[in-house]
């Protein structure tokens, strides 16, 4: 039964620290806490608590029980204490024949031990955390009991040694109040009131507590002992100045980080300065008003060989193969000069339908366009339109005239 309740202890003990949340609160040093070091503050407490006890030696009936305790906190470690409880224990007498009825009340008086589980296992756990206790609880004292067999004369009353051991989980609902809920094994030298020679008295029990603590927030029950411990007093020169130098190399680092952040913010407005710019400037350049271009005599004789050997098929935008010569010596020079930009107009004589002839007039002069980006002219610097009849070369009641005014004329400007 000792190694069953010592396994339970260790267990419990390994359950409730992965539960708190570690968090360093600072360095302090290493006080000597067992006599309890803290100045103005409380250690008084008292609770009163209820719950039923389950007899292992009986007809496995479970009873009531209540009481109450005295407790003086030396530090957040430990306590001592002590207890009353009242159980109550009617059942039926195990070692008599017929199933008599035993009337049997208990009154236990036990000076015990309390030790913080959650302080040892978990000293710098947070604020939150530290609302959370788990005790461990070992005493000793009397038992007191009282029996006797309904319908018989027998009776007994007599006091005993008793010990008890217990695990109590504690939260402070408030700096004043503590309700908590324990688990108990009672350890009775004898079982004289279930009944005579029924052997041992192992009784487990369960209670629901609620703890009265006197002064509040100076009650050591309320602290954690990392909060309870002196801090350490600096006095040494080195460490004055280890300190110092720490704090130097902190500031340092902030400045540094804060002025990194600056010369990035710094970086990042320049950047945006910049493409407003290039935005600028480019539009500037968009909106500048082209410059037309007078070309050389050369590049004039390239040009009126392009065109003026440029036929169509007849009513047609398609251009003859006779043309493509020519027009490979335009595309040729115009690759050459990227730097301009070109216009071409498509027209047509008088003759037919005027909408249809302005139609065929756009779409010989964007013939020309695809035909010169097909030889490797960038698209962009090239524009056609077209204008039907419009400005007429030479007259229109002649077969030549028509012949004439059938044509491409091209524009260059520079940028």
């Amino acid at each position: 039964m000792k190694r069953k309740l010592l396994a339970l202890f260790m267990a419990s003990s390994c359950f409730v620290g992965s539960m708190f949340a570690q968090e360093e609160s600072g360095n302090y040093a290493v006080g000597t806490t067992i006599g309890g070091t803290a100045k103005d503050v409380c250690r008084f407490s008292f609770a009163l608590k209820g719950g039923v006890d389950y007899l292992r030696l009986s007809d496995q009936n479970v009873n009531p029980q209540f009481g109450g305790l005295v407790e003086i906190t030396v530090n957040p470690l430990w306590g001592l204490g002590l207890e009353y409880m009242y159980l109550m224990n009617d059942h039926d007498a195990t070692n008599y024949s017929g199933g008599y009825d035993l009337e049997s009340t208990v009154q236990d008086i036990t000076l015990f031990g309390s030790v913080n589980i959650s302080n040892i296992i978990a000293k710098y756990r947070s604020n939150g955390w530290q609302k959370w206790n788990l005790y461990g609880n070992i005493g000793a004292g009397v038992s007191i009991y009282d029996w006797n067999l309904k319908d018989t004369d027998e009776e007994d009353n007599g006091v005993k040694p008793v010990g008890v051991v217990g695990m109590l989980f504690e939260y402070n609902v408030a700096k004043w109040l503590a309700l908590g809920l324990e688990g108990q094994y009672r350890m009775h030298s004898d079982a004289t009131f279930v009944g005579h020679n029924a052997g041992s008295g192992g009784m487990f029990g369960a209670n629901f507590s609620a703890r009265f603590k006197f002064c509040g927030d100076r009650n050591v029950r309320n602290m954690a002992l990392v909060n309870y411990e002196p801090k350490e007093k600096i006095t040494d020169a080195e460490a004055i100045a280890a300190a110092s130098q720490k704090q130097y190399a902190e500031l340092t680092e902030q400045l540094e980080n804060k002025l990194a952040g600056q010369n990035a913010a710094i970086q990042k407005l320049q950047n945006q300065v910049k493409e407003t710019q290039d935005t600028v400037n480019a539009l500037k350049e968009r909106l500048k008003t082209p410059v037309k271009y007078i070309p050389t005599t050369e590049e004039t004789a390239i040009i009126k060989t392009a065109f003026s050997q440029l036929e169509f098929e007849s009513a047609k935008d398609v251009i003859k193969p006779s043309s493509y010569s020519s027009l490979d010596g335009l595309a040729t020079l115009l690759k050459q000069h990227p730097e301009w930009t070109v216009e071409l107009k498509g027209y047509t004589d008088s003759s037919g339908n005027a909408e249809k002839n302005l139609q065929l007039s756009k779409d010989r002069a964007n013939a020309v366009k695809t035909y010169l980006v097909n030889k490797g002219v960038s698209a962009s610097t090239i524009k056609s339109s077209g204008f039907g009849a419009a400005d007429p070369i030479a007259t229109n009641s002649t077969a030549a005239g028509r012949a004439q005014n059938r044509r491409v004329e091209i524009e260059l400007f520079s940028k």
